[in-house]
């Protein structure tokens, strides 16, 4: 069996390569995205957060590259088969759920309680307090 014997044909127009290409590279950056916000999950953090929601909105960005793709392939016609429908369907559910992704990441700009607080850093301060000997108390020292 040769290996254009069992070629596939998906059927579209010319702008479905580029659909299929910016959709593959919009789920691996979703996926990516998703393990840094699980990760900032854990954290909870406002340094965790800027990494979270930085790699959410380039990986957002690609797939909405994807989605305008779809789009232009809807409106361009011509003859598109089961499997192109589907997963135009999933490049457009992944455009909007990373979409609300993003918006719930950014939630913390309203208030404290539904994330890390924007405007402070103290949660990355930490301060260290050494006790001071009072002049008061006798010094159990033999030197002296």
């Amino acid at each position: 069996m040769e290996w254009n014997d069992c070629d596939v044909d998906l059927g579209g127009n010319p702008s479905t390569t580029y659909m299929l290409e910016f959709g593959l590279l919009g789920g691996a950056t979703g996926l990516c995205s998703l393990v840094i916000g699980l990760m900032h999950h854990r954290a909870w953090r406002s340094a965790s957060l800027a990494s979270a929601s930085s790699s959410a909105f380039i990986s957002w960005g690609i797939t909405a590259v994807a989605f305008g793709f779809v789009w232009k392939e809807i409106k361009m016609g011509g003859r598109r088969g089961k499997r192109l429908q589907t997963l135009e369907l999933f490049i457009t559910i992944s455009t909007f759920s990373q979409m609300l992704y993003l918006m719930l990441l950014h939630a913390g700009v309203f208030s404290r309680k539904y994330g890390p607080d924007y405007l402070s850093h103290r949660d990355d301060t930490i301060i260290h307090r050494v006790p001071t000997q009072s002049q008061h108390q006798p010094s159990t020292s033999s030197l002296e």
